[in-house]
């Protein structure tokens, strides 16, 4: 900064005060780079060439835009809001950043302004200065510093090409894309932009946020119930809760035969439940099993036709509450569900499992104790997420043994058959109903991918088999037929008593539910049929 207002005497006193005011866009552009790249500057070398070639570049592409004066005061405003996310939330233009901001009260936003007052003036400056700053008259060689510009963020990128989409980063990305709806191409050219060109130039990164918060807006607003002829059944079923637990292998809970006391609980209760035995969950990771469990899966899950939706068309109101975070790129579908629920409680809503489960717990509580009418609450647990050592309280640190992630796992169980064990202390106070399952496993802690999710093409069987339980004893289809959860709506239709016309229609639940097949969408959004042996 000092040697910019010596350069700006200088220039004042060689050519006047024009050259000041032809100075001011270049040293603010300058501030930006180094506000927006604090990160990258540990080689001061590199970092003042990263810098000036970012700079050079948004500076050229001003001067060739300045008749464009609505395209300049867009491009302020979009470099603007980046820099207020960096230096409040140390985060690019983000869909939770924008989510937050767009759901703020006028308290938050008094307390942010309160807390980020520095921020928000150093980028109510720069903002002014981008819009109103002088410019230099359009020159052909400024065409040179745009594709210096261009060059520095797009060569490197081409030189590295092959390695960068040969990576299991690529191919995992590529299968997120899907997920959300994306071609493979357009999943390809978001990921080498978001890999390796946002760093370069991080004014990019927040179209990444802002083209994610309307796909999100896009999905929910394609969330209206389609069910049609909905009907409830028995009046006896006014107090529904459906848990939807993480990451949970059926074969280590000891309820399912596992060698380690991992329910303790739930084993003391088990006379109390109905445990099925050979469920699998619709998919091998949360983005495509979680949104394909909650809906009527067409090509893709169909939002419209939920059981959020099907339960409030029934008559009940519905709750939401979940350890997960609120606005999470990788659950575009899940959190468009959420929303579609008459309430919803986050307790975690932006880093996802900042707080143990039981925290859910507590708010079920507070609803059985205030809800009389039609009731069904949504529990979505954090469960034995990555990393698993964060999941449970020092207290049910209980196994120890050489293998520290098997015994970090199996201590999240322990900690899951806590929670759940609450959950039907207080189902049981009401005289309600509970449905437990998870939304995938993961690889054999002795396989090739050790608790990991198992995105290979096919996944083994194992890695799908997740465990599910209902309080009380209930006969929602036999043990010696597989349970998949892709058909999770004719489950919960015959535990809740709700039917539809697409559910009764040509024998569909009934045809879904007497299969021996197991259906799952693959980690490339493909449907799957397997037999289990």
């Amino acid at each position: 900064m000092f040697a910019g207002l010596v350069l700006a005497r200088w220039l004042s006193y060689r050519f006047g005060d024009p050259m000041i005011k032809l100075f001011i866009l270049p040293s603010v552009l300058l501030i930006y780079g180094v506000l927006v790249n604090q990160s990258k500057l540990d080689t001061p070398l590199l970092a003042a060439v990263h810098i000036s070639l970012q700079s050079i570049l948004i500076w050229a592409l001003y001067v060739q835009l300045q008749r464009l004066w609505g395209v300049r005061l867009l491009l302020s405003v979009f470099i603007g809001a980046g820099l207020l996310a960096r230096v409040a939330y140390d985060s690019s233009l983000s869909m939770s950043v924008i989510m937050s901001v767009l759901e703020t009260t006028s308290d938050e936003l008094y307390s942010f302004l309160q807390f980020n007052l520095m921020g928000v003036g150093l980028t109510a400056v720069i903002l002014v200065s981008l819009i109103w700053a002088p410019i230099p008259k359009k020159h052909p060689r400024y065409w040179v510093a745009i594709a210096l510009g261009v060059g520095y963020v797009v060569i490197p990128t081409w030189w590295s090409l092959g390695t960068l989409l040969e990576s299991n980063a690529h191919r995992d990305y590529v299968k997120v894309g899907l997920a959300k709806g994306y071609s493979q191409t357009g999943a390809t050219i978001e990921y080498l932009i978001e890999e390796d060109v946002f760093w370069r130039l991080p004014a990019l990164k927040n179209i990444k946020g802002l083209s994610d918060t309307a796909n999100f807006f896009f999905r929910r607003a394609d969330g209206d119930s389609d069910w049609s002829s909905v009907e409830s059944g028995s009046s006896d079923n006014d107090f529904l809760v459906v848990g939807l637990g993480e990451s949970l292998r059926a074969d280590h809970l000891s309820i399912y035969g596992y060698h380690r006391q991992t329910t303790p609980i739930l084993s003391e209760r088990l006379s109390d439940l109905s445990v099925y035995k050979n469920t699998y969950s619709a998919g091998p990771n949360t983005w495509n099993s979680l949104p394909a469990i909650l809906t009527k899966v067409d090509t893709y899950p169909t939002l419209s036709k939920s059981i959020v939706n099907l339960a409030k068309d029934a008559g009940y109101e519905v709750f939401w509450f979940s350890n997960h975070a609120k606005n999470s790129r990788w659950d575009f579908s899940v959190s468009a569900i959420a929303e579609q629920a008459d309430h919803t409680y986050y307790s975690s809503p932006v880093k996802a499992g900042s707080v143990y489960d039981v925290d859910l717990v507590d708010k079920l509580s507070e609803v059985a104790q205030k809800q009389s009418g039609k009731t069904l609450v949504f529990l979505h647990f954090y469960g034995s997420h990555m990393t698993f050592e964060k999941r449970y309280p020092e207290p049910y640190r209980v196994f120890s043994s050489a293998d520290s992630m098997l015994d970090s796992y199996d201590n999240s169980v322990r900690y899951t058959d806590f929670v759940q064990g609450e959950v039907l202390r207080v189902v049981s106070k009401k005289n309600g109903k509970y449905l437990f399952l998870a939304d995938h496993g993961l690889g054999d802690p002795e396989g090739e991918i050790p608790l990991k999710h198992d995105l290979r093409e096919p996944p083994a069987v194992d890695s799908l088999k997740v465990p599910l339980f209902t309080f009380p004893k209930s006969a929602l289809m036999t043990q010696a037929l597989p349970v998949s959860l892709y058909y999770f709506e004719c489950l919960f239709s015959r535990w809740a008593e709700i039917t539809a016309f697409e559910l009764t229609r040509d024998g569909y639940c009934d045809k879904a539910l007497s299969s021996p097949e197991v259906v799952y969408i693959d980690s490339n959004m493909k449907h799957q049929r397997v037999i289990p042996q």
